[in-house]
């Protein structure tokens, strides 16, 4: 039978049994991930042969891709990362993690695996490195992905892993070399370092060249192909000199959070393409190369790998954690410590350039799946953490419950209409504009900038304390996050956002993603005493 043909066999049965094991440990409580792994180990070579793993390589690549540029996109507080990056405690913590993990376990694995030292030294960059492909799911998973202890997890875990990628691709290019040398060292950083700094210089203007092509085209499915091709083709020119496509990925999806933020329609469908067919993909293409008869005629060497690999990453996690002066820095190590995303996407890559052999692929591998399985349910703690961090009287909690149900039927759209609404640009002066705010008691204003994209929020409370205000603009005071939602989203949904976010404003989109109005805390309580009140508008 023709191999294409064939190969659309192997997908849908692929597609089919790694999606069934998901459900199945979803419903077990352990990581999907993992079931979907085993899926793939299932038809795989080590038990059934029925799918050979080079009919879904691609998909593979793809899966990991779109994960990451999901949970770049949707997932995590961008701007309270964005502050941790100047942390050196942090880059301290990072380095620990990675760096000196990678040079005790080439101590360790010295005594056991006769291969070359830049081969050597690449399985143990990808065993020390992090992945925050599956922290991103289990966190996602929990709904704690804004508080404070998931964005300092997430982080780490980024930094760390991050870190790896880039030690893992100059090593990948030493080992496919076959020497180590200065030179050798320089050819592979440079590339990867100019790739970086050009994909940074251009962070603001990807969204914008979407924005732009909107104006013109009313299709939203060319607009989603624009963006898929923006993935794939940075992430070609990544992957071209040496830097992982995945975390290009990651790094695109923050760039272009706040643009799908206020276009849920597109972020939905990008949802359904990851979520329903490229991530099982994933995870099932890494269980297909897996050989266990490998590992039966090395026991000792397996081992001394997953042993290895648990000590040293949740005990330099845990003194990462103490660095960071983390109030639960056993969450740092398990946060860090979990795997099976980019690490595994190197491994496969690794094995097919013949950098690894089948054994070590497997027993990596096998590290992965007890890694996530046994560490990914404790970070449940964090939940009730999370919860005693948020919890109020009882009586507010019922009271919230009644205004939910209350206005659960109403469209925000329609309680912005109980108050004047600010909405200002990003160059205005200061001074007037708080005094118009105060004046007609407006707690907060959103921003635009000259194109009339939002770009922040203006909270009154953040600048009467201020100074300068009669030198300062608008966008030098402003808060970067904004909170948004479509003019028919349910006001029963704006009560969540208002407590989550703390911020006292938020804005209401049209079709196109345009500010068309605020909602505010006072104007949704106006709204709930509407019969009492007497309020122009």
């Amino acid at each position: 039978m023709n191999e294409s043909v064939l190969g659309l066999l192997y997908l849908g049965v692929l597609l089919l049994v790694v999606k069934l094991f998901e459900d199945v440990f979803e419903r077990i409580r352990m990581p999907p991930l993992v079931g979907a792994i085993i899926g793939g180990i299932i038809l795989g070579k080590s038990v059934l042969n029925f799918v050979q793993a080079n009919t879904v390589a691609l998909f593979v690549e793809l899966g990991v891709i779109m994960m990451l540029f999901l949970a770049g996109a949707e997932e995590f507080d961008i701007e309270a990362i964005a502050d941790l990056r100047r942390n050196k405690r942090l880059l301290l913590a990072t380095f620990l993690n990675w760096g000196f993990g990678t040079l005790l376990m080439l101590f360790v694995f010295s005594f056991f695996i006769p291969i070359s030292l830049p081969s050597l030294l690449l399985f143990c960059s990808i065993l020390s490195m992090s992945s925050v492909a599956p922290l991103a799911r289990v966190l996602k998973d929990l709904g704690i992905t804004k508080s404070y202890f998931a964005i300092n997890i997430f982080a780490y875990a980024l930094l760390v892993e991050v870190a790896g990628l880039i030690g893992s691709a100059v090593f990948l290019q030493l080992a496919i070399g076959g020497s180590f040398g200065a030179l050798k060292v320089i050819n592979a950083v440079f590339p990867i370092t100019l790739f970086l700094i050009a994909l940074y210089s251009v962070r603001k203007e990807l969204p914008k060249v979407i924005i732009a092509v909107e104006k013109f085209i009313k299709s939203r499915e060319v607009v989603l192909a624009i963006i898929v091709s923006f993935i794939l083709i940075l992430g070609y020119l990544g992957d071209s000199v040496g830097f992982n496509a995945g975390v290009v990925a990651l790094f695109l999806g923050y760039f272009f959070s706040r643009y799908l933020e206020r276009r849920p329609h597109i972020l939905e469908r990008l949802r359904g393409l990851t979520y329903g067919f490229f991530e099982p993909m994933f995870f099932g293409g890494l269980g297909l190369s897996v050989n266990l008869v490998s590992v039966r005629s090395a026991p000792l060497l397996a081992v001394v790998i997953v042993l290895t690999v648990i000590v040293v990453k949740i005990s330099l996690g845990y003194i990462g954690g103490a660095v960071l002066r983390s109030e639960k820095p056993f969450y740092q190590a398990v946060g860090s410590s979990l795997k099976g995303g980019v690490d595994g996407a190197l491994l496969l890559s690794a094995l097919l350039l013949g950098v690894i052999s089948s054994k070590l692929y497997t027993m990596a591998l096998i590290t992965i799946l007890i890694l996530t399985t046994t560490f990914a349910p404790t970070l449940k703690g964090l939940k009730k953490i999370t919860k005693e961090k948020r919890e109020s009287i009882k009586d507010v909690h019922v009271l919230r419950s009644y205004i939910a149900w209350y206005t659960q039927d109403t469209p925000a759209g329609e309680v912005a209409k109980m108050l004047p609404h600010i909405i200002v640009n990003e160059k205005e002066k200061l001074k007037p504009v708080v005094e118009k705010m105060a004046q007609l008691g407006i707690l907060g204003a959103i921003v635009t900038n000259d194109v009339g994209e939002v770009v922040g929020t203006l909270v009154l409370k953040d600048v009467l304390s201020l100074s300068d205000r009669e030198e300062l603009q608008v966008g030098q005071a402003m808060r970067k996050q904004v909170v948004s939602v479509d003019f028919g989203t349910p006001a029963s949904e704006l009560i969540d956002l208002f407590h989550k976010t703390q911020i006292p404003i938020i804005a209401v989109l049209d079709e196109k993603g345009r500010v068309v109005s605020t909602v505010s805390e006072r104007e949704l309580l106006i709204y709930l005493t509407k019969g009492s009140l007497n309020v122009e508008t």
